[in-house]
């Protein structure tokens, strides 16, 4: 998963580099994309055969070129120097109607004279493609796939998408795929515009590049890696550690934290818990009242209601805000805010409005009572690492890891930006 599809292959990768040394600039590595929408018509062809016909004014395509194997068409991205497709979300959901001839549409007779009709499964499918899709869902969810997930994050939306890193990575697409690179304002001629435009939406394109740095892996905190404030559990004993950047200063806390094993944090199986203290007395006195599992990932920040002090809203990179009965021990609201981790969060209104930074560089306005979320405003360059509420200015302010501090004024249910 750290390798684009057109360098899975040596020998093939080999004949794009050399190609890509000799070629003039704007230089690129493959002359194809890995998502366009005949790749997307092509194997929806037996569920939605409309959209072919349409591409095709009113054909389908030749049949030796038709999706009809899973083996054929693994054989074409390792082999095929034109062929660099990743395949679409329905291999790994519940419907096999893509997968079977269930309409009985007369696709033709290749030049072997087999004729084409079911997609051809592997042999571990035995013959079922509701199986078939059961065995990719489970890989897809794999600890392998989610222990390498941030390595494919980082060649499609982020930093070894463009520039220098995606030359070291082998990732360099035509210039036209990239988003921004082609101003039509400043295309004058209406027939060059428009096959442009032709070109682009038929060739295929890159998606918004949304961050500029590495993906964290996905169980980085699985595999032993502790916050970055605290350091690993070894270290603390070892390290000096800043306590003027802590909310806990006195002596007695200082040594209690040092003897708080950072393992008791997660369960048995390594997932994270979400633990509250009782009570912190000497070391030996530290007690924790577990709650279930409320997250499916890492939670990032936590916030307790003030007008319910048994009550705390909180926030995590499955992209979810929660609000959690602490004495109840369970979870009494959950809202879906985005698709990536929600990293900052400050309350705007006690107990009600909330402002939300995510790792897709947006501020969400977010109500809590009534569910209501606002449009999301691009606030950086980059992922939002802390938001701020001054109180008496009435006004939001928003840092970034592309090293800016923004102020926002709250209109209504949006935001507007100041400085």
């Amino acid at each position: 998963m750290s390798k684009p599809i057109g360098a899975l292959n040596p020998q093939r990768l080999e004949h794009f580099l050399m190609r890509y040394e000799e070629m003039p600039a704007p230089r690129f590595m493959y002359g194809s994309h890995y998502s366009t929408p005949g790749y997307v018509i092509g194997y929806l062809l037996r569920k939605k055969p409309e959209y072919m016909l349409k591409l095709q004014s009113g054909r389908f395509d030749k049949p030796d070129r038709l999706f009809k194997s899973i083996e054929g068409d693994w054989k074409n991205v390792w082999e095929n120097p034109t062929s660099l497709k990743e395949l679409t979300p329905e291999f790994y959901q519940s419907d096999p109607s893509f997968l079977v001839n269930q309409l009985g549409l007369d696709l033709g007779i290749k030049q072997n004279g087999e004729r084409v009709t079911d997609v051809k499964l592997p042999a571990w499918a035995k013959g079922d493609p509701k199986r078939f899709l059961d065995i990719m869902k489970a890989a897809l969810e794999s600890d392998y796939v989610s222990n390498h997930l941030h390595e494919w994050i980082d060649l499609i939306f982020g930093y070894k998408q463009h520039g220098q890193e995606a030359v070291k990575a082998n990732n360099v697409f035509m210039y036209i795929t990239y988003e921004g690179m082609v101003d039509m304002d400043k295309i004058k001629d209406p027939l060059e515009k428009a096959s442009l435009k032709c070109q682009i939406n038929e060739f295929g394109q890159c998606p918004r590049q949304i961050f500029k740095i590495a993906h964290p892996a996905r169980n980085a905190l699985e595999e032993g890696k502790a916050p970055p404030e605290l350091g690993t559990a070894e270290s603390a004993e070892e390290e000096e550690i800043d306590w003027n950047k802590h909310s806990v200063p006195t002596e007695v806390a200082k040594n209690n934290l040092k003897n708080v094993e950072l393992s008791s944090l997660y369960s048995s199986t390594g997932k994270p818990k979400l633990k509250t203290v009782l009570s912190m007395g000497k070391p030996a006195d530290v007690k924790f009242s577990e709650i279930p599992k409320i997250h499916r990932a890492p939670i990032t920040r936590i916030v307790p209601l003030t007008s319910r002090p048994n009550t705390v809203v909180t926030i995590g990179q499955d992209g979810f805000l929660k609000v959690v009965d602490l004495y109840d021990k369970n979870c009494q609201k959950s809202f879906k805010i985005c698709e990536v981790c929600i990293s900052a969060i400050v309350a705007v209104k006690a107990d009600e409005l909330y402002a939300l930074g995510s790792w897709d560089n947006n501020i969400y306005l977010f109500n809590i009572a009534s569910g209501n979320k606002s449009k999301p405003v691009v606030a950086h360059n980059n992922s939002i690492s802390d938001l701020k509420y001054l109180q008496r200015k009435k006004r939001i302010l928003s840092s970034s890891w592309d090293c800016y501090i923004k102020m926002w004024r709250v209109v209504g249910s949006n935001l507007d930006n100041e400085e």
